[in-house]
């Protein structure tokens, strides 16, 4: 026994012995190397890819630490784990249970990868024809498990997507996990504790992720559910039942949504709110509700509803609401500003067409749409049994609409019946386009059966009346139409406006013939709206047609004669044609005749145009014959074939020119059109010996074009296209162009003989010029016989279209010279019709050279013993002599000297510059004006004499100015430059080839905007005057007149105009000596007249101006109203006076008009007015009649001041006529006519007046023995 007993503990000490030794062998690591190997090769047979592990730390019993486990495929690595570590116990084994502290992943690494088929990489990696899935083991589980903590930290994720548009993220960074799980027999739980990740491209940062959930048996519960991002959290709770026996639920909450934090992952999405999203809802056996509300400060969606027997014939009670909604803000489009408050409901059952019940309802009321107000709209639908029933009704600001639409049988033989009636409909808010506006009130209504056209049948019938459609008026619409299987039959089409009338009538068949003809009266052009504002505009005549043939084959016929066609000044006495056409599915085949007759303009008239043209897919050939006032008569017959090429081919091309026939030599002339090159061969127009040929080609980056006209004679020619064209000359020029638009060689002789304008005798014109290598050099010389023009040189010239510098560039060499040789400028007056006479010589030879940035000029210019006499300054310029030279950096004018009248103007001085001509720096300056007397015009609408000095200096390196002008005389007759600013208005609008061009190219509008800068540039760069700076004083002592129908005053004063930079001030006060002033019909005498200048860069003086009408009052006293203006032209202060004391403005128009105040006017003091109606009239005639005779004689007798004044009733006048004869003395006769209120004899009296200083006049009066006499006036001005 006692042997038996040692044995066994023998063998028991070995085994423990040996269990000893075999643990501690597994912590050798010889056994984690041949564990780590075994571990590798099963992996990798089952894999498509290969596993590598690094090593394998720790005990096998209690921890382990498994470190860089990496998976490649096909060379690429997939996966890589930087350690896992485990922390566990076995001992809960013997027990059923395992437990386990810890599982961390530390910096993983994940590629995933999507293939063509749109798998994943990391689908491929397990390796297919392993072992089959084990049945289901269907005996209970009872172990527990327990997992304290999963950690996942520092990880990361590659994801390479096949569309790289997609929104799948490219990275996945800075994963973090920590969770806890249990699992027994009874319960399973999972908390995870967060979760969060940063993803790149598109961007998201999720702060955490947190959950704890639970399932008991057939119930899963969700508490505390968090997902939290940088901007945005939801939170959720809920419980679900798997076998219903419970209420499912679910409760959700966000806080405002930031959209914008998903804007990478909704690029589409525009919703600029931040609303708060609520979600309740709950579901047992088949019954359930729901309640969503989104919401965001006054806007609110919410939808609630209910649900029953889900799983069989659904049932449903929905209402959806919604309140103060903006569409802009949640499509982002300012356009859609909207406010719409109303609901959507639905009650019904069943889903099937045949078996649904359904009532549904839209109400929006008290909206806008789109900034459009939207009172109420209606809409209800009953669905019964495949019966469907609606309703709509519609009052908003674009109109009102009231219809019913009914459909029975849906899934049998449809029945459809519709009526509606729209009433004011404005398509402008409901276009969202303001530039098409209606007023449509029409009726619709309609009955068809069955959906597909074939079989359809039914009718319909449209009414309108008082109606238009973008300002275009519609008197009448009445239309039938009856649609039968495959046909549609237009019963009656009748539209009425006062611009037309258009009828039709027809068939239109699916597969049989259709048979549609229509016709149209021309009635009133002007009713059209858009050509409304055309003072003269209009046409008769009709159109009419038919449209024949099966659907895929048809034929138009129109016939069309129109006459008395007016636009304007344009007319034309007919246009008469006919069209054919055939359409087919593949080709439409057309022909037109038409006759234009008697198209007349302001510029030009044409007797006939005769115009016949054939159409195919790819061909259109066309005679075009015009004659023009039997002085011309062009044909043209040619063939164009549209291809991916354009050819042009003109088989005839004839022009007869008065007594020239033109004609091309050869019946072949083509012209090629292809991505913007062009190809021209054959055109070889002759008349005798004249001749124009073109031949080549053009093409942006290899042009090979010459252009050769011979002996060609402008003249006679001219004179057909432009009216009074006087001129006439023989051309001979060649000119030919090579090379690309980048870099162009042209070449070019023009030789200009018999030049004449006026029938006399210019001379001849003959240049040579080339272009090569962006150098333009010319050689021209003009000739008459008595003088030359002459003009040699080269300049630097960039053409190209991508090339950003300018034409000239600045720094590149140039050099050309002008010489003109005793020119003679009687010449010259040829051109000018306001130019009476003119005489005298031009001489010069001036050099420019070295580059545009550095100017430098030479020679002279001279002009000797000239005169000019100007119509429309009417003034006679005489010995007029100019002497200037150039040397190098300096200017000389040596003479500059022009006698006017008594008076001359004299210039003299010099002026030297740096950095060239151009740059604006001026060196030097010493330049002398004096003007003595001198008459600088004298017409019956302005005049000017003048005398002053200003000096032109340059100090300490400034430019500067400083003189005194003095105006001796001067008068201005104001209604001839308005008249002539009002006749000579200046157009803004651009020209329409500009316009065009800005509308078809956009590069147009760069190249435009470079042009304008360049020049903004080189005006703010070159023109040096803008650096001149000074001042000098502008003196008015009198003899100033201002005058017009209702102006005649007389101006006296001192300005300083001083310049600083390209700011000009005005510094001073202008005086008014005299006046009257006409309001009403009524003079004014200018009792006290001040303007004072204060400077600013803009010209609006302080007035200060005290206006005096004396009238007898209603008991036939004198009474003395006045109009005392102050403040400034543009922001004038009037204030009213009678007899010292303040009136409004009407009163003060009742006592201009009638004597008397408003009160006077209104109460028992209207019988003793004196005046009747007739007088009343007769007065306000009287006033209008003498303003215009003053007009009338003052122009005729060369007065200065001319006046014509009545009493009220026009039984007495006085006559004033006043003249300077000299800038000193001034005379003025005035008479009396009429019968006076005492009836003593009209006095006439004449006044002398003669300024002995500035301020001390002496003025003599001879009249009767009450105003003969004499006195001394001393004025001053403050």
């Amino acid at each position: 026994m006692k042997k038996t007993l040692k044995i066994s503990a023998y063998v028991f000490a070995s085994v423990i012995v040996l269990l000893m030794l075999l643990l501690l062998f597994t912590q050798t690591g010889w056994f984690k190397d041949i564990l780590k190997n075994e571990v590798e090769d099963i992996a990798n047979e089952n894999l498509n890819g290969t596993l590598k592990i690094g090593s394998i730390e720790g005990s096998l019993l209690s921890d382990l630490e498994i470190n860089e486990i990496s998976i490649k495929q096909d060379e690429q690595q997939i996966l890589f784990i930087k350690q896992v570590a485990l922390d566990y116990s076995l001992w809960g084994l013997l027990s059923n249970s395992i437990g386990i502290d810890y599982i961390k992943i530390d910096s993983m690494f994940l590629q995933l990868t999507q293939i063509n088929d749109s798998t994943w990489n990391i689908s491929k990696l397990m390796r297919d024809g392993g072992e089959t899935a084990a049945e289901n083991d269907t005996s209970s589980f009872n172990w527990e498990i327990s997992l304290d903590l999963f950690q996942v930290k520092n990880s990361s994720i590659n994801i390479f997507t096949v569309d790289s548009t997609s929104a799948i993220p490219k990275q996945i960074n800075d994963i973090n996990l920590e969770a806890a799980a249990s699992i027994n027999p009874e319960i399973k739980k999972l908390k995870l504790k967060k979760f969060s990740l940063v993803t790149l491209q598109p961007d998201l940062k999720i702060n955490e992720i947190n959950v704890d959930a639970s399932m008991l048996e057939n119930k899963i519960d969700l508490a505390d559910l968090t997902i939290e991002t940088a901007y945005n959290k939801l939170s959720a709770s809920g419980q679900y039942y798997i076998d219903e026996s419970g209420t499912s639920k679910i409760n959700a909450e966000t806080k405002p949504i930031r959209f914008n934090e998903f804007k990478e992952f909704l690029p589409e999405s525009g919703i600029q709110l931040n609303p708060v999203l609520k979600l309740k809802a709950e579901y047992k056996s088949g019954e359930g509700n729901i309640n969503i509300s989104l919401a965001d400060s006054l806007q609110k969606i919410g939808l609630k509803g209910d649900f029953g027997s889900i799983k069989t014939e659904p049932s449903y009670n929905t209402k959806l609401e919604f309140k103060n909604i903006n569409v802009s803000d949640w499509i982002n489009d300012k356009s859609a500003q909207s406010n719409i408050n109303g609901e959507i409901f639905a009650e019904g059952e069943g889903i099937e067409i045949e078996k649904l019940n359904l009532t549904g309802r839209v109400k929006i009321e008290n909206s806008k749409l789109m900034k459009r107000n939207l009172d109420s709209l209606i809409l209800t639908a009953d669905v019964n049994n495949g019966n469907i029933n609606s309703k709509i009704k519609l009052v908003s600001e674009f109109g009102l609409l009231n219809g019913n639409f009914n459909i029975d049988g849906i899934e049998e033989e449809q029945q459809f019946n519709f009526n509606a009636e729209l009433k004011n409909l404005n398509t402008a808010p409901v276009l969202l386009n303001d530039s098409i506006p209606s007023n449509i009130n029409l009726t619709i209504a309609g009955s068809v059966n069955g959906f597909s056209p074939e079989l359809m049948n039914g009718s319909l019938s449209v009414e309108a009346a008082n109606s238009s459609f973008m300002q275009y008026p519609i008197d009448d619409l009445n239309s039938a139409i009856t649609m039968e299987p495959g046909i549609i039959k237009i019963d009656k089409f009748e539209f009425s406006s006062p611009a037309a009338d258009l009828n039709a009538y027809g068939k239109l068949s699916q597969l049989n013939e259709s048979n549609l003809s229509f016709n149209a009266v021309v009635k009133n052009l002007s009713a059209v709206p858009q050509l409304k504002n055309y003072e003269s505009i209009g046409a008769k005549g009709k159109i009419d047609g038919d449209i024949k043939g099966k659907i895929d084959s048809l034929i138009l016929n129109s016939n069309y004669n129109l006459s008395e066609i007016r636009f304007e000044e344009n007319s034309i006495e007919s246009i008469n044609g006919e069209l054919h056409a055939e359409i087919n599915e593949s080709e439409i085949i057309a022909g037109l005749n038409s006759s234009i007759e008697q198209i007349k303009s302001s510029e030009t008239s044409i007797d006939k145009i005769s115009l016949n043209a054939e159409y195919s897919a790819d061909r259109i050939s066309t005679t075009v014959n015009v004659t023009l006032n039997d002085t011309a008569d062009l044909f043209i017959d040619s063939e164009v074939i549209m291809d991916s090429t354009i050819a042009i081919t003109i088989s005839q091309l004839e022009l007869n020119l008065l007594d020239q026939a033109w004609k091309n030599k050869n019946d072949s002339l083509k012209i090629l059109i292809a991505d913007n090159r062009y190809l021209i061969s054959d055109f070889d127009l002759f008349n005798g010996g004249q001749k124009i040929s073109i031949e080549g080609k053009f093409d942006p980056t290899d042009s090979d074009l010459k252009i050769n006209i011979a002996n060609f004679k402008v003249g006679e020619l001219a004179g057909i296209f432009i009216n009074d064209f006087n001129a006439s000359a023989t051309i001979d020029t060649r000119l030919s162009l090579e090379g690309s638009l980048n870099s162009p060689k042209s070449k070019g002789n023009i030789k200009i003989t018999d030049l004449k304008y006026d029938e006399k005798e210019l001379g001849g014109v003959s240049a040579e010029f080339s272009l090569i290598d962006e150098k333009l050099n010319w050689d021209f010389l003009l000739n008459n016989g008595k003088a030359k023009i002459l003009s040699s040189g080269f300049l630097p010239i960039v053409i190209n279209a991508d090339s950003s510098e300018t034409i000239i560039p600045g720094n590149e060499p140039l050099s050309f010279n002008i010489k003109i040789d005793s020119l003679e400028l009687a010449q010259l007056s040829k051109f000018n019709e306001n130019i009476q006479e003119v005489q005298g010589v031009i001489s010069s030879d001036i050099n420019f050279s070295n580059s545009l940035n550095n100017l430098i000029v030479d020679g002279f210019f001279t002009v000797d013993d000239a005169a000019i006499e100007s119509k429309i300054l009417g003034v006679r310029y005489e010995n007029f002599n100019l002497n200037f030279e150039a040397e190098k950096e300096k200017f000389y004018l040596h003479e500059f000297s022009i006698e006017s009248g008594e008076g001359s103007i004299n210039v003299d001085g010099f002026a030297s510059y740096q950095k060239g001509l151009l740059s604006g720096e001026i060196d030097e300056l010493n330049v002398k004006i004096i003007a003595d007397k001198f008459t600088a015009a004298e017409t019956e609408n302005y005049e000017a004499k003048i005398d002053g000095e200003i000096n032109f200096t340059n100090q300490s390196g400034e430019a500067k100015f400083n003189g005194k002008i003095e105006i001796l005389r001067s008068r201005v007759f104001l209604p001839y430059f308005t008249n002539t600013a009002a006749e000579k208005e200046y157009d803004g609008s651009e020209p329409i080839l500009i316009r065009e061009l800005e509308e078809s190219d956009s590069n147009f509008a760069a190249s435009k905007k470079q042009i304008a800068d360049s020049l903004k540039k080189a005006e703010s760069q070159y023109r040096f005057i803008k650096k001149i700076n000074g001042q000098f004083t502008l003196v008015i002592p009198k003899n100033t007149w201002i005058v017009s129908p209702q102006l005649n005053i007389e101006l006296s004063g001192e300005l300083d105009v001083i310049k600083t930079g390209a700011l000009l001030e005005l510094f001073g006060n202008v005086n008014v000596v005299r006046g009257k002033v006409e309001v009403y019909g009524k003079e004014f005498d200018v009792i006290e007249g001040k303007i004072f200048f204060t400077g600013g860069s803009k010209i609006n003086p302080e007035l200060a101006m005290t206006l005096e009408y004396m009238f007898r009052g209603a008991d036939r006293s004198k009474q003395y109203l006045q109009i005392i203006v102050k403040g400034t032209p543009e922001d004038p202060n009037l204030t009213f006076l009678i007899d010292d004391t303040q009136i409004d403005e009407g009163n003060a128009i009742s006592y201009l008009l009638f004597g008397r105040s408003l009160d006077q006017l209104t109460q028992s003091q209207r019988t003793n007015v004196s005046n009747s109606n007739a007088d009343l009239a007769k007065t306000i005639a009287g006033n209008f009649l003498a303003a215009q005779l003053s007009s009338t004689l003052g122009s005729a007798l060369g007065l200065d001041v001319i006046e014509i004044e009545g009493n009220n009733s026009w039984n007495s006048a006085t006559l004033t006529a006043g003249k300077y004869l000299t800038d000193d003395l001034y005379v003025s006769y005035e008479s009396g006519f009429g019968s006076t209120e005492t009836n003593e004899t009209n006095p006439r009296i004449v006044t002398l007046e003669y300024g002995l200083t500035k301020y001390l006049f002496l003025q003599l009066v001879e009249g009767n023995d009450k105003n003969s006499g004499f006195d001394f006036i001393l004025k001053f001005d403050w």
